[in-house]
């Protein structure tokens, strides 16, 4: 959670993701249930597809029906939101892909200042909502409407479903389908009971769970197994919570620095000492041809890390800011990239080409790797267990 200093390695091996179309015949959890959710759509005007991330909720679900569709002679337009711009855009990409096309010809994608036009278009969250707000005529033009990541909640989020909810009582041609990878599946059911017969809402579909084991480790797991001693970080905070716990009975006393409530704040932070620790434990989850991904709650940590990184990373000829960290003889080569909203989007891009067997790339990035994006053969996973919220 929010503050926490818990770190995780998730030993979670992944089939490559290629943007080239390699991936039609993998299969996917979610496939086994295609004629289900299909019969589903079409007999009720509001479907719940819940399943865990990696089932192939985002790529298939929409193919399925825009395949059922042209089999029918049917002509479709639909819409899926994503909670952020590169989950849209790589979405289509992949889509279109793995349907044999170039962008434009079925599948686009439209985000603040870039659009490509389709009958299947990846939208953000917040693209949908301003353009209903200001053209709310314009939902009558879709026969689909997919709200995939509900479970990401969020003020963009929360206003379009209300606007949904009231615009459905106007178009009730229009089809709703809801998808979330938590048990949030079940609250969307009811609240969009009211668009169904009788306000019971339908049953959540659940379309299957992780393609792959999972292990996680946590990092108090390693302190208790190697009994280390708490850190200068752990007992600021441990003393913190003593006086939260004791100011209502008057042990809790004000100190310079603190704030008026009687206890000291605690900033989540990451220290250079967590940094190094981070770039060991990448070292040893690093594999030939595979990927590491990183989670950090911000640009400024994902910049620390980037720049402890550097001179392990053997395609960049760069000095790094640790000179204590050193690169293990039986590591395989490094190239290390970051995610984030801020850095620009051809940067990005490399990072979901099939990773070269001699070499594991290392991947830094915010949230917003948590979701709709399909990274090549991880293997491993670390999360710094911080996020930053406005």
């Amino acid at each position: 959670g929010k503050g926490s200093r818990r770190q995780k390695g998730d030993q979670t091996p992944s089939a490559p993701s290629a943007p080239t179309g390699q991936m039609l015949d993998l299969d996917l959890p979610i496939d086994e249930f295609r004629e289900q959710i299909l019969r589903h759509v079409r007999e009720n005007r509001v479907t719940h597809i819940q399943g865990e991330t990696g089932c192939g909720k985002s790529t298939r679900l929409p193919q399925f029906i825009l395949e059922d569709a042209n089999s029918r002679g049917e002509d479709i337009r639909m819409v899926v939101t994503q909670p952020r711009r590169m989950a849209a855009v790589t979405l289509a990409k992949r889509v279109a892909a793995v349907m044999g096309e170039e962008l434009g010809q079925t599948v686009g994608y439209r985000i603040s200042g870039d659009s490509i036009d389709g009958r299947l278009c990846f939208v953000t969250t917040g693209y949908l909502l301003q353009r209903l707000v200001n053209n709310p005529e314009d939902f009558g033009r879709y026969t689909h409407v997919i709200l995939d990541e509900v479970h990401e909640r969020g003020v963009d989020a929360d206003l379009l479903s209300m606007l949904i909810k009231l615009l459905m009582h106007c178009c009730p041609e229009v089809k709703l389908i809801v998808m979330s990878a938590t048990l949030q599946a079940d609250l969307f059911a009811k609240y969009f009971a009211p668009l169904s017969p009788n306000n019971r809402p339908p049953d959540v579909l659940k379309v299957g769970a992780r393609v792959f084991p999972v292990e996680q480790i946590f990092l108090d797991d390693i302190y208790n197994q190697f009994d280390f001693s708490a850190s200068r970080d752990q007992r600021s905070l441990d003393n913190s919570l003593d006086m939260f716990a004791g100011r209502g009975k008057g042990k809790g006393k004000a100190k310079k620095g603190s704030n008026d409530g009687g206890f000291q704040r605690v900033e989540p932070s990451i220290s250079d000492g967590l940094m190094e620790v981070t770039a060991s434990l990448v070292q040893q989850l690093a594999q030939p041809g595979c990927t590491v991904i990183v989670f950090l709650p911000g640009i400024a940590d994902i910049t620390t890390l980037f720049e402890t990184l550097a001179p392990l990373d053997d395609s960049r000829d760069i000095g790094g800011r640790f000179g204590a960290v050193t690169k293990r003889l039986d590591c395989p080569r490094l190239r290390v990239f970051a995610l984030h909203s801020m850095i620009p989007r051809n940067e990005q891009e490399e990072v979901f080409n099939p990773v070269p067997k001699d070499q594991c790339h290392i991947v830094l990035a915010s949230n917003i790797a948590e979701s709709s994006l399909t990274l090549p053969d991880v293997c491993g996973v670390v999360d710094l267990a911080l996020r930053r919220t406005v």
